[in-house]
């Protein structure tokens, strides 16, 4: 968990979820929160959803864009 506490996000690993959608997990609430309409419109154009503190994304492509935007 210490190589989490300063990361602004955390790619939920595929084999821990059942599903078809990738979920990367926001855990830099002050950084989200200042950067929540920028993270709307990268989503908006990627096809990606906010939920709550955690973002759903389509496929590994993805993941990895969002991956080289926020970090």
């Amino acid at each position: 968990m210490a190589e989490f506490k300063n990361c602004r996000f955390v790619v939920a690993p595929a084999h821990v979820l059942d599903q078809p959608e990738h979920v990367v997990i926001l855990s830099d609430i002050d950084y989200w929160s200042n950067h929540y309409e920028e993270l709307m419109a990268w989503c908006d154009q990627h096809d990606a959803e906010v939920q709550g503190m955690g973002v759903t994304l389509p496929n590994a492509h993805t993941v990895t864009l969002f991956t080289l935007r926020w970090s």
